[in-house]
């Protein structure tokens, strides 16, 4: 007699905020021992660890929000996948998040370098990256949508 097989899903929302919450915290603390000097001068210590670290916070809120507003996790696995601009387009046409001009191309920015992987494996060329409070601001206004709930 063979086991019969039961598929449940365990991601939740709450559960997608508490891992970006971590990752946040994670990015936090390597920021802390590695912080930048001021505005315009980064760095580069553990700069791509301080960056995929919050892309990955960015991507775990922003998916958290959608999860609990009734996208479905087909869609965040199989459309959105780790694309933060598919991530930002979602929430505007679900009406969930209203970004400025500037938050937009941040996030526009960070997706070029987080969904091609280029945090996590090196490659040659100028990385043309945008402030991390940037990132860190954007994130926020995420905290404050989930806190809203």
């Amino acid at each position: 007699m063979g086991k019969e097989e039961i598929v449940i899903e365990r991601t939740t929302s709450r559960g997608l905020r508490r891992d970006a919450e971590d990752f946040f915290e994670a990015y936090k603390l390597v920021y802390a021992a590695h912080p930048d000097k001021n505005k315009w001068n980064t760095n580069l210590k553990l700069l791509k660890v301080k960056y995929y670290l919050a892309s990955h916070a960015l991507e775990l809120y922003f998916k958290s929000v959608l999860l609990n507003k009734g996208v479905t996790l087909d869609i965040l696995r199989n459309n959105i996948k780790h694309d933060l601009n598919k991530c930002l387009k979602l929430c505007q046409e679900k009406g969930l998040c209203i970004f400025d001009e500037q938050q937009e191309l941040t996030i526009k920015q960070l997706n070029i370098y987080y969904k091609n992987k280029i945090f996590e494996y090196s490659q040659n060329g100028y990385l043309h990256l945008p402030n991390l409070s940037d990132v860190e601001g954007i994130i926020s206004k995420l905290k404050e949508i989930i806190d809203k709930r």
